[in-house]
């Protein structure tokens, strides 16, 4: 039942604003060259990230498969996760499409990139304007 809870959960640990720094999209082969690899969470606006949060990561392969390890929970023993595999694909205009593994619906990401592409914001595309997820990469 918790994992359930979890799956819940995960387009709202999928979110973030597409606020790019180069003006326009950038171009297909950038944006995959960049997201390739693994992203830790570090921030959510306009609510924060609970302690357990801290755990959870985004994986991105040259292969274009996805993984996502999230944990929820205020307290060190209080930490509940669950792992997801699926697929991605770049739409282009640095969109993100997310393919879970057993979930019919698809989630779009708005990616940017910053601090020399070490930083990502992700928004839900299904979310509010404003509401976005940080990520470093590791």
């Amino acid at each position: 039942m918790k994992y359930l809870f979890l799956l819940l959960l995960l387009p709202f640990c999928l979110s973030c604003s597409s606020d790019d720094n180069s003006g326009g999209g950038e171009t297909s082969v950038n944006v995959e060259e960049k997201i390739i690899g693994t992203w830790q969470l570090i921030g959510r606006e306009p609510n924060g990230i609970e302690y357990c949060e801290l755990s959870n990561t985004l994986q991105f392969s040259e292969q274009y498969d996805f993984f996502i390890e999230v944990s929820i929970g205020d307290e060190p023993s209080e930490c509940q996760s669950a792992s997801l595999f699926g697929s991605w694909e770049y739409l282009g205009n640095n969109q993100i499409k997310i393919n879970l593994n057993g979930i019919e619906e698809n989630t779009i990401m708005d990616i940017s990139f910053f601090d020399n592409s070490t930083g990502m914001k992700v928004h839900n595309s299904s979310d509010e304007e404003g509401h976005y997820e940080t990520y470093a990469k590791q």
